[in-house]
């Protein structure tokens, strides 16, 4: 076991550093999500969780006969469709761009991907309220995520989103979600869903709620565990679903896979296309009529079809010299998750830039006031100037 001086010191030491991995699934049976676990999926570390909490996610991983263990991994295979998301998030040049804004462009859905680990590390660590508070700022990032891909879109600029990073300032959550959904029967029942599930959130979580909605009720005042934490993750299911609906509207392109590698070898267009190896855990993530809604209407919308059918086929061997490491993969469906890992990685990673420049910005001189603003007679002071 490690002293508290060694905690302490490596806490120091490892300020300013960070690994980032990334996930792809090869899993095609719908059945076989039993087989990738949870830490697999959204690159959670075991070390950060309880003993209890690692034996409550044992059970739900392997045991057969846990309660609502198919509803358990039914969630799984929906983060693995949210996973697959970010590889079609545009990687179109608008004007009034710069390289800060390009990488950061994907900002919302990433930091909606840390929160969704964070609900995770609370939620099994039975921390139930702060997972619930979470839930809500999961789906407000990624409503913007689709908002700010859509504005931008419409505009041919990246004007919306540097203002947006300059002041922080932006529409209410479901102005953005009524502005990014196409005006046409498929999506009312949507925009409903997430007006009631915003609400819902506001009334249970974002504010202080009713007695009927306190983790309290269970009897358990000190933060035992309860039955409560066995079945937490069951109310991220339909605000995983929302999230899922926006972008299956505002990304076609997820239910048109397509052979990549055939046409691009290992250098695929950036948020362009999916292979069938992603297009898997879309259709294991829905029913049957709801894929069949899905197809029909990224039929209708699709925009690429051409794009792809323009582009001449590659044999084998001009895929395989695509690769521009030393190292040869073992196949080329090897090769292509390899590709799309390190692409996830580095999205991920430029996606923080703008992140990263705002705790660089901070002026040394805001120091002294950490301590200040917590004075009565600083407030006394300086209230009537602050706006």
């Amino acid at each position: 076991m490690r002293t508290r001086e060694e905690i302490i010191n490596s806490i120091f030491e490892n300020e300013n550093k960070t690994m980032l991995t990334s996930f792809a699934s090869v899993i095609n049976d719908k059945n076989d999500i039993n087989k990738i676990s949870i830490y697999n999926i959204l690159n959670l570390n075991k070390s950060r969780f309880s003993e209890e909490a690692l034996a409550i996610i044992e059970a739900l991983e392997t045991d057969k006969e846990f309660p609502y263990q198919d509803l358990y991994q039914q969630l799984k295979w929906k983060l693995i469709c949210l996973n697959n998301v970010q590889d079609v998030l545009s990687g179109a040049i608008y004007n009034h761009c710069n390289n800060e804004v390009i990488g950061s462009r994907n900002y919302f859905y990433y930091e909606g991907l840390h929160l969704l680990r964070e609900y995770f590390y609370c939620g099994f660590n039975n921390y139930l309220s702060a997972a619930e508070h979470l839930v809500r700022t999961f789906v407000e990032f990624n409503i913007k995520q689709c908002y700010f891909d859509f504005v931008c879109k419409k505009q041919n600029s990246f004007k919306p989103l540097t203002d947006y990073f300059r002041t922080g300032i932006s529409k209410s959550p479901i102005s953005m979600v009524y502005k990014f959904l196409p005006q046409n029967e498929i999506s009312k029942p949507i925009k409903k869903r997430i007006q009631k599930l915003l609400k819902t959130l506001s009334n249970k979580s974002s504010h202080a709620y009713k007695p009927i909605d306190s983790l309290r009720g269970n009897g358990k005042l000190r933060h035992e565990y309860s039955i409560d934490t066995l079945l937490f993750w069951m109310s991220l299911n339909h605000a995983l679903t929302c999230v899922l609906w926006s972008y299956f509207l505002t990304k076609p392109t997820l239910f048109n896979p397509k052979d990549i590698t055939k046409k691009f070898g290992f250098n695929p267009s950036i948020g362009v296309f999916i292979s069938d190896i992603q297009y898997k855990a879309i259709v294991n993530s829905l029913s049957e009529s709801d894929l069949e809604t899905f197809i029909k209407y990224a039929k209708e919308t699709e925009a690429f079809e051409d794009f792809y059918n323009s582009q001449d086929d590659m044999s084998e061997k001009e895929i395989l010299e695509t690769w521009d490491e030393e190292e040869q993969p073992n196949s080329i469906k090897s090769g292509y998750i390899i590709t799309l890992i390190k692409m996830r990685t580095m999205a991920e990673f430029y996606s923080s830039m703008y992140t990263f420049d705002a705790q660089k910005n901070i002026a040394e001189s805001y120091a002294p006031l950490i301590y200040k603003v917590s004075d009565y007679s600083w407030w006394k002071e300086n209230y009537k100037v602050l706006k």
